[in-house]
């Protein structure tokens, strides 16, 4: 069992545990998830045994203590609509933008 930290998506999960992304559907399946589910921080997953996991990659990881975690999370938020007031691609003048 592994406990999914904050930002860890399954495809972090089953590089970090497996070494390649081969055990995605079978990790997903394992859990009762689809592949792109989101993860809850603390969520409980099983990592499925598996012949196509990489294991001197893992072993790497683990013996570096490292936890991947790619967090999907958009970092800034998109910008108001009324902050552009007109835009082409033929022209960058100054008063296009705020």
């Amino acid at each position: 069992m592994i406990q999914a930290s904050a930002g860890q998506s399954l495809l972090d999960i089953v590089i970090q545990e497996m070494g390649c992304v081969d055990g995605l559907f079978e990790l997903a399946a394992t859990n009762g998830l689809t592949i792109t589910d989101d993860l809850v921080p603390g969520q409980l997953l099983m990592v499925p045994a598996s012949d196509t996991a990489d294991v001197e990659l893992v072993k790497l990881l683990k013996s570096r203590n490292v936890r991947i975690n790619t967090d999907n999370y958009l970092l800034a938020p998109a910008p108001e609509e009324d902050e552009l007031n007109d835009f082409s691609p033929n022209d960058f003048l100054e008063t296009d933008f705020h």
